[in-house]
């Protein structure tokens, strides 16, 4: 704004501030720095402000006034920070400066707010009165005579509170009182986090005192006034303890009504982490027995991990009782609600954000152990035990049986049983079980039978159940160009590949053979649903899997649509689905013309080779989904070259349907990862038809399922581009699933 006409009223030695709209009078340093008193005109020629200034900088008093002349607000300034009292006060006058611009209650005509060397401490409204007033305009409570003059009204929870912040984070001793002046909480934090001693009081009687290291409970710790809710037994009315790491820790005593003792219990040390090689967690009995290595445990302290052992001594004997007996004994259990609340907390390292780091499982296995020592609802701890176990199925199998012997009657743990029993190699256990319990609980026993049949699949030619009801595309390859021999080498490699499958499969069942001619059930042999043994197809010597990289300018990704692009020619992009004009990028991001590689600077794609399989450390099922991948590679490989059969082809009888063959795979893969990502949802906006996979509707699927026919449908997609594409070097070249 230009300097307007200087009014008459504005001393001439005064000077505009363009960036202000004002006329600033005063005096400066030798440094041009305001020193003193500060007058500020608007462009009327009013006083708008006077303020102090020291080199510069705010120091001492400062007035804004209304265009009266009348007060409107005063401060305080120390070294350039507000300290003390700033008050606004209102006006009736036209024109007047607002208190703020908005959320005023009615009745309000002053705003108090206070400051400590520039950090904000506290704020009221008052009326014309000077009455404190709350958000609503009623009148704030007086002040009890307990409360220091200090401390300032908290409406949000109602009362009083005295203690320092440094920026958003308490400092030191806080303290708070009732709106009536009662005592109730007197804590220490630092940097923001509770530590050291936290009190609160009822009607001035302590009721809860804790000790806290940076926020975690640590240290004696006691409650006088529980909840009769808090616990299962609602005699308990307090307790006394330890805390170590936020655990349970040594002696606790609980008591009821008038302090009488009605029972301790010992915690020891707290479980923090449990290594799965612990013989707490070993697949077969002790030599000693479950109830001496109880025993030893017990006698170092580790009561947690102690009474896991009672627990699976007493699933070996099928005692119920004698179970109930253990938590009855070693632990105090917790009321619904409050082991609901502790539950969650458990859970939560699992709903992290991605980018934090993966949570070991030893630790939760630790956490879950100690929660079952606390008092935490047994059956909820022994399934999810389970689940944290279903890579050594065998004590899996005794957690999720201790829980459904003390509660028989929850489908989660069927569920658990049944994936234990794949785990083991034991469908058919499953399915009995499922079929057992079908009349009360269908969809379980419907699960079972879906999940048993695509994890421990039929190893038929399954290119023969396959329909091809799209058109070829012309982008696509339209004939196989791989030539024979290469497509033999292919067929004896993933052959290879199958087999090491196969024989991983054979050592887990041999792993497990032991403890299930223990349990006296009537197995099935792992040979009814093994893989088939196609090792009559493989060279001597045996082939040889590779692993390497080059360079392809050839573009692969460029020649066909990508996964997530619709393949046919109708498909527009629904509205939702076009960039707004906010989402173009700006001129200045667009890169400079020597950023843009020229069209003969294209840089060669690095592609990697990977032949080879890992299969330490797999489960069962996980070997089965593995093995069901490498089935599809075979089959669609041996369907390329003209065989209805898995077996080394002499000639190649391309089919006809190769190339409605690819356009299918390019549409499967889009329509699964589709369901994958929203469910289907994209692809039924467009009227697209669902996928199908197995007989089942892809998009109706669990994840774990989607996932499993994305792969198969991405390796179907993989060789049959393979089988036309001359210039790919491997079918495990990592473009090919990637394209």
């Amino acid at each position: 704004m230009p300097e307007p006409q200087r009014p008459s009223s504005v001393p001439s030695s005064a000077v505009w501030d363009g960036q202000r709209h004002e006329w600033l009078e005063g005096h400066k340093d030798l440094a041009d720095r305001w020193l003193g008193l500060v007058t500020a005109y608007d462009a009327a020629g009013r006083v708008r402000s006077r303020q102090h200034f020291d080199g510069g900088v705010a120091h001492g008093v400062c007035l804004r006034l209304h265009p009266s002349g009348a007060e409107a607000y005063r401060a305080t300034f120390v070294a350039g920070k507000l300290h003390g009292d700033a008050r606004a006060v209102s006006s009736r006058e036209p024109g007047a400066v607002p208190l703020r611009s908005c959320c005023v209650p009615p009745g309000a005509w002053a705003l108090v707010t206070r400051y400590e060397h520039g950090n904000w401490v506290d704020e009221w409204f008052e009326n014309e009165a000077g009455v404190p007033l709350l958000a609503d305009g009623s009148l704030r409570p007086a002040r009890p005579p307990s409360v220091p003059q200090s401390a300032r009204y908290d409406e949000g929870s109602p009362g009083w509170v005295l203690g320092e912040s440094q920026g958003l984070q308490r400092e030191g001793r806080w303290q708070r009182w009732s709106v009536s002046g009662d005592r109730l909480e007197v804590t220490s934090f630092l940097g923001g986090k509770l530590h050291g001693s936290a009190r609160t009081y009822q009607a001035e009687r302590l009721t809860h005192e804790h000790e806290y290291v940076n926020g975690v409970l640590h240290g004696p710790a006691a409650e006088h006034a529980v909840s009769p809710a808090t616990f299962e037994d609602p005699r308990i009315r307090g307790w006394q303890g330890h805390f170590e790491g936020g655990r349970f820790a040594g002696r606790w005593t609980y008591c009821g009504d008038g302090s009488e003792l009605l029972f301790e219990r010992d915690y020891g040390v707290p479980c923090c982490r449990v290594e799965l090689t612990h013989p707490v967690l070993a697949a077969t009995v002790p030599e000693a027995g479950w109830i001496e290595l109880s025993d030893a445990l017990s006698a170092a302290g580790e009561q947690a991990l102690a009474l896991c052992a009672r627990v699976r001594a007493r699933v070996a004997a099928r005692d119920v009782h004698a179970l109930r007996a253990e938590f009855l004994g070693r632990t105090v259990a917790l009321g619904s609600g409050e082991s609901a609340r502790r539950l969650a907390e458990l859970r939560k390292p699992r709903d992290r954000s991605r980018n934090a780091p993966p949570v070991q499982r030893e630790d939760e296995l630790g956490a879950w152990i100690q929660g079952l020592l606390e008092g935490l609802s047994p059956p909820i701890v022994l399934g999810q035990l389970a689940v944290l176990l279903l890579g050594t199925p065998r004590v899996g199998l005794d957690f999720i049986e201790a829980a459904t012997l003390l509660e028989p009657r929850v489908p989660t743990f069927f569920k658990l049983r049944a994936q234990l029993w794949f785990e083991l190699g034991q469908p058919e256990l499953a399915r009995r079980e499922a079929q057992q319990r079908a009349a009360v609980h269908p969809d379980h026993a419907r699960w079972v039978e879906e999940s048993s049949r695509l994890t421990f699949p039929r190893f038929e030619f399954w290119p023969a159940l396959a329909s091809f009801d799209l058109e070829p595309n012309p982008e696509l390859p339209q004939q196989i160009s791989q030539p024979l021999l290469q497509i033999r080498a292919a067929i004896q490699k993933s052959a290879l590949r199958l087999g090491q499958i196969r024989q991983a499969l054979l050592r887990a069942v041999a792993e497990h053979a032991r403890f299930l001619e223990g349990q006296g059930e009537a197995l099935r042999p792992a040979s009814s649903w093994l893989p088939p043994d196609l090792s009559s197809l493989l060279p001597n010597p045996l082939p040889e899997l590779e692993r390497y990289e080059f360079t392809d300018t050839s573009a692969l990704a460029d020649e066909a649509p990508l996964a997530d692009e619709a393949p046919l020619a109708d498909e527009v992009p629904l509205a939702d689905e076009v960039p707004l004009a906010d989402e173009v990028p700006l001129a200045d991001e667009v890169p400079l013309a020597d950023e843009v590689p020229l069209a003969d600077e294209v840089l060669p794609d690095l592609v990697k080779v990977d032949e080879t399989l890992e299969t330490d450390g797999l489960g069962i099922p996980a070997l089965m989904h593995l093995a069901r991948v490498e089935w599809t590679c075979l089959c669609w490989l041996c369907w390329g070259a003209g065989l209805q059969c898995v077996a080394l082809p002499e000639e190649l009888r391309p089919p006809p349907a190769y190339p409605r063959a690819l356009s299918a795979a390019f549409f499967q893969v889009f329509r699964v990862l589709d369901s994958r990502q929203t469910r289907g949802l994209r692809s039924k906006a467009r009227g697209l038809p669902a996928a199908s996979w197995e007989g089942l509707n892809v998009d109706a699927l669990e994840p774990s399922l989607v996932e499993q026919a994305f792969r198969e449908a991405r390796e179907t997609r993989a060789v049959l581009y393979w089988l036309g594409d001359e210039e790919c070097r491997s079918l495990w070249q990592d473009d090919l699933r990637d394209v």
